[in-house]
């Protein structure tokens, strides 16, 4: 099963194919209801589409979707998924956060563009924490 997030349709990226991707399906997941945090994620992915989007989470950037994939194969980290008991469960990956440097160099000399988004707020009980890309990374 192919798991999809984005925008629109587009044409096949020469780094997917680096990273062993034959497919790279761009739509929107339509009647989809996210928590918060995830609804954030979405939002930034379809403003920095051609990137793979770190996401802060505490102590951990998640990589989630076709991103996860792509992170999954390139970085030799495991994928695993959110709601794995769903119809749709989303793919997932992670990496702490102090050691992000490492795999972002990868990434880059692989070919990607990476956006990270901060946490610019401290968590607050019952309020979504507030993040923005902070950072692009371009080979």
């Amino acid at each position: 099963m192919n798991y999809a997030l984005y925008i629109d349709n587009t044409t096949l990226d020469h780094s997917l194919l680096q990273a062993g991707f034959t497919s790279f399906t761009m739509t929107v997941m339509e009647n989809t209801t996210y928590t918060p945090a995830m609804q954030q994620y979405v939002d930034m992915k379809k403003q920095y589409s051609d990137c793979i989007l770190f996401f802060r989470l505490g102590d951990f950037y998640e990589i989630f979707f076709e991103d996860a994939k792509i992170c999954s194969k390139v970085l030799d980290i495991i994928l695993t998924s959110k709601n794995k008991n769903s119809d749709n469960p989303i793919p997932m990956a992670g990496i702490p956060y102090h050691s992000a440097e490492k795999y972002i160099q990868k990434l880059v000399s692989h070919g990607y563009k990476v956006a990270i988004a901060e946490q610019m707020t401290d968590p607050v009980p019952g309020r979504i924490v507030e993040r923005q890309v902070q950072s692009v990374i371009t080979p």
